[in-house]
């Protein structure tokens, strides 16, 4: 009743012939060097309810004739060489389905309204395809999905608010889009959520208060979007926060776009953050001295800011610093020498902050 093949060194064509082991319940032929198309004979599987078959080097399109799979669980067909081909219709029809990956496999078209039929889906993996067109809203019905990654296609549009539906969501990826508009407050109901990875998209607007509920939030990417406002002051809320990226697109000035206001006080108290990067902001003010309680943080990255001040000693409390990115601000003084004494990189204006162990940016490159 199962057939495993995968993680082997097959090529060649896969045998028609399989099609005719009906009893046959699980299909996994993942991970070997096989070409040509999936046999349309496969249709005669009907009690199949899981086939893999990605990574591999197939061609053709998928045959609609797996769409008689109506007891089909798992479906992964992602990483092979297809023609290009719409989205098949049929996925959409196999109501059963918990796992579907069909990521990087030529796929365009939009994603259809009955995307939202799919109610136990947990898993949608269809990321860099050529897939266009909006997130559909009836992706909120889908109230079992537990992990999205939709990266590197071409959807527009805006988030919907039906997003915020998606209580159990643990992982949202969507980076490399042209999602636009802003983050719906919605997505402060997603309390489960792991990773919010939006990086590479055209989203404006602030961030919204409600995503510092985000407790159990480890991975916040927002790098080049045309984001701004101020940093949520009670970001310190997200106390599970490992990473925070939010540098702004390299094409807008960084005195007009992006955050801007000070630091919030309150990121004092991620002490699991690992990487901090804000470069390319309009971010002003002293950098706080509750950043030394940061005490996981191996990379700091605040260049092109309009910080001031001088860089706080507490800074040396940061044990597993290894990269501190300060160069193009308005900081002024000396780098405390237990920094330097630290080991790590810096990276500063050495005409405005006096430093023996530093690389050097000149005062010419900053913002002013």
């Amino acid at each position: 009743e199962i057939l495993d093949l995968h993680y082997n060194f097959f090529d060649g064509n896969i045998p028609s012939e399989l099609g005719t082991l009906e009893l046959l319940e699980e299909v996994y032929v993942s991970a070997n060097f096989l070409t040509g198309e999936i046999p349309v004979e496969f249709g005669r599987l009907s009690n199949v309810r899981v086939f893999w078959n990605y990574h591999n080097n197939m061609s053709g399109v998928i045959p609609i004739q797996l769409s008689a799979m109506a007891q089909l669980e798992s479906l992964r067909l992602g990483r092979n060489d297809y023609q290009k081909q719409p989205i098949p219709d049929f996925i959409f029809t196999l109501q059963n389905l918990v796992d579907v990956n069909i990521e990087d496999s030529n796929l365009e078209g939009e994603l259809p309204t009955n995307l939202g039929e799919l109610l136990l889906l947990e898993s949608l993996e269809i990321d860099d395809n050529f897939i266009s067109g909006l997130l559909p809203s009836e992706i909120g019905r889908l109230a079992l999905l537990e992990h999205v990654e939709i990266g590197g296609n071409s959807i527009s549009g805006w988030l919907p608010t039906e997003i915020g539906l998606l209580v159990d969501l643990t992982s949202l990826s969507m980076a490399g889009n042209f999602l636009g508009w802003e983050i719906p407050s919605e997505i402060g109901n997603l309390v489960n959520l792991n990773v919010l990875d939006l990086h590479y998209n055209w989203l404006s607007g602030s961030l919204p208060d409600e995503i510092t509920e985000l407790g159990k939030l480890e991975i916040l990417d927002l790098t080049y979007n045309y984001l701004n406002g101020t940093i949520p002051q009670n970001i310190g809320a997200m106390s599970s926060l490992i990473e925070f990226r939010a540098a702004i697109q390299s094409d807008v000035e960084a005195d007009t776009s992006g955050f801007y206001g000070e630091l919030p006080v309150s990121m004092g108290k991620l002490e699991n953050m690992e990487l901090f990067e804000v470069f390319y902001n309009s971010l002003s003010g002293e950098i706080p001295s509750e950043i030394g309680m940061m005490g996981n943080l191996y990379e700091l990255n605040l260049e092109y800011n309009w910080l001031s001040g001088t860089v706080p000693s507490e800074i040396q409390e940061l044990k597993s610093l290894v990269d501190l990115y300060l160069a193009d601000n308005n900081l002024s003084g000396s780098m405390p020498q237990p920094i330097c004494d630290s080991g790590a990189v810096i990276s500063i204006d050495c005409d405005a902050v006096e430093c023996d162990c530093c690389e050097c940016n000149p005062l010419s490159m900053t913002p002013n």
